[in-house]
């Protein structure tokens, strides 16, 4: 236990809480002193515990910018809460039915060149690897840019459509989601969370005028099988029914990757007793996660193939995972090509023709993509957004950016 808490410590965190504990002591109620007293200096110890377990262990683990973020977080969120939104409105409303489902799932932590899907060397995704192989129902970009390497910036940039390299990342604010779109369009929306039971990612309570379904966390059991009764629902929901918009975030497959999947299905053996020390091995549990979430995922999801005569299935993950390769020491949020590889596929019965598929796509084509799929006219289009998939107006040379965790600019080079 020590061991695990001392690879995520960073000392830095004990500043606010010995603030929090001073304050609490000075301006608390006089016979609560005592018990709070007694209540921070349990947790001061453990914080000392850690501290030394740090030292001792001989763990050098850095997450990133995680500790300014974390201090970033604090105002951001409270200030969020206070003002009022500020996003642009469509302003139409469309009055045919939709014709058809749209289903946009965001996977976590995943790196799309561990799919074998994507010409990975395991056999991570054996029913994506069928199904591209034997029928016409999928449409693999493969590697694609993250618009970020951390999970929040990232969301709101493929929800909102606001392209790093182009836009400042402070319009993710200020434009309009894809539930406006959607609202517009006359589809039922549908936000499904299998990580939280609170808005996390760019959404806020004022997005929920265009949320007719809110499903959360606890809803969806909590537990390394959310994301199967996700897909049991998604599945059972669109069957015999039009007209309806799903995003998922998915619950994926976290660090400690170990934990996203049962033992008794461990396929690639030894899992690391060190990450740091013995990067050689990580990728064992974390393809074992890989297999178990992501390819059960769409086993579960396509039980019948016949859903996507009236579904379309747009795929991708928020970001990658560096893997501890090349000598790095944290797992996301920083600057690397690997944090910024994710997957990007897309699932579906009569689709319109679509770009080279050999095109280096990123997040910033998933907004556009999907109001093709909603038929939104251009003229109710409020931004310049990025080409769609299916657009055949790609700049193949073109440059591709994406923002760290301190939305820093970073231009992608491919790893």
């Amino acid at each position: 236990m020590e061991r695990g808490g001392a690879l995520y410590f960073d000392w830095r965190f004990i500043l606010p809480v010995l603030g929090f504990g001073i304050v609490l002591l000075v301006f608390g109620e006089r016979e609560k002193k005592t018990n709070s007293a007694r209540q921070f200096g349990a947790l001061f110890l453990l914080l000392m515990v850690l501290c030394f377990s740090y030292t001792f262990t001989g763990i050098s683990l850095s997450f990133g910018t995680s500790v300014t973020s974390f201090y970033q977080t604090i105002p951001r969120f409270i200030f969020d809460e206070l003002r009022p939104s500020a996003r642009a409105d469509v302003g139409f409303q469309q009055s045919v039915a939709p014709k058809n489902n749209i289903v946009l799932v965001i996977d976590e932590s995943i790196r799309g060149d561990h799919l074998s899907i994507n010409g990975y060397r395991r056999d991570t995704t054996p029913f994506l690897d069928n199904l591209s192989q034997n029928t016409d129902l999928v449409r693999n970009w493969r590697l694609a840019v993250a618009g970020a390497t951390c999970s929040y910036p990232s969301n709101a940039l493929i929800l909102t459509g606001v392209r790093p390299g182009v836009d400042e990342f402070r319009m993710v604010e200020t434009h309009p989601t894809v539930f406006q779109y959607a609202k517009a369009m006359g589809y039922e929306t549908v936000y499904m969370d299998a990580q939280t039971n609170t808005f996390w990612n760019g959404l806020a309570p004022d997005d929920l005028e265009y949320i007719d379904m809110w499903i959360k966390a606890k809803d969806l059991g909590d537990d390394i099988q959310s994301d199967f009764r996700a897909a049991d629902w998604i599945a059972k929901a669109v069957t015999n029914n039009k007209g309806k918009f799903i995003v998922l975030n998915k619950r994926g497959v976290h660090f400690l990757y170990e934990n996203s999947y049962p033992a008794d299905i461990e396929t690639w053996r030894p899992v690391p007793g060190e990450y740091t020390s013995q990067p050689e091995l990580v990728t064992n549990p974390y393809d074992n996660g890989v297999l178990y979430n992501v390819n059960t995922f769409f086993e579960r999801l396509l039980i019948d193939l016949q859903i996507l005569a009236d579904t379309t299935i747009l795929y991708t993950s928020d970001h990658g995972q560096t893997l501890f390769e090349n000598g790095v020491s944290w797992l996301h949020c920083n600057y690397t090509p690997m944090e910024a590889t994710i997957p990007l596929l897309m699932l579906g019965r009569n689709l319109p023709a679509s770009s080279d598929e050999n095109f280096l796509a990123s997040h910033s084509n998933i907004l556009p993509t999907l109001l093709d799929l909603m038929d939104v006219p251009d003229k109710f289009r409020l931004y310049p957004y990025a080409p769609s998939l299916f657009s055949p107006a790609f700049d193949v040379a073109g440059e591709r950016w994406f923002f760290d965790g301190s939305l820093r600019l970073i231009e992608f080079h491919s790893p």
